[in-house]
């Protein structure tokens, strides 16, 4: 009977020990930290990659809407205008759509010239300009579609796409135009 009484009081005196209980709470507590750290750094990135992209998309088409008439160089001193803005962020996945546009005598929006950096245009662009102008005027649209791809959570959530649209008039003529 006392040593049932010895081998009891030494199994409530383990018990009521407290040594191991700050190493329990931190080995529950830290996984969800951690991810959480790390989510937080994944949307921290991805909002400053989607300013940088609509920061691009602005400089694009400031560029192209100071021009009366836009030829190939300058084009393409507005895309790599654009691409620099996402530096230092990997721009493989950057496509920048930039499209004039001239409206109708019913105010209707009529592609004038279109141009994509990856050669690929999409056609629904300028319908996006419909009630921006009345007849003769013009509007300039730069589209930039860029996919980011998280550094932590890519496996679980994929790539971003994001999309930034930018609307101007020609500051020199109406219509800006192409040569």
């Amino acid at each position: 009977m006392l040593m049932y009484c010895v081998r009891q009081n030494k199994i409530y005196q383990w018990l009521d020990r407290e040594d191991g209980v700050a190493a329990a709470e931190f080995a529950l507590v830290f996984p969800v930290l951690f991810v959480m750290m790390i989510g937080v750094w994944d949307v921290g990135n991805a909002l400053i990659v989607n300013q940088k992209a609509i920061a691009a998309a602005q400089i694009a088409v400031d560029l192209v809407g100071r021009e009366e008439v836009v030829d190939d160089d300058e084009l393409a001193q507005a895309f790599q205008a654009a691409t620099l803005a996402l530096q230092p962020y990997d721009t493989t996945s950057l496509e920048i759509d930039v499209v004039s546009v001239e409206f109708d005598e019913d105010d209707n929006p009529v592609v004038n010239w279109q141009e994509s950096s990856s050669g690929t245009t999409d056609p629904t662009l300028a319908d996006r300009t419909a009630g921006l102008g009345t007849e003769g005027g013009g509007a300039i649209v730069v589209e930039v579609r860029y996919d980011y791809e998280p550094t932590f959570a890519g496996t679980v959530i994929g790539n971003i796409e994001m999309r930034e649209r930018m609307f101007t008039r020609g500051r020199q003529s109406a219509v800006v135009t192409r040569n």
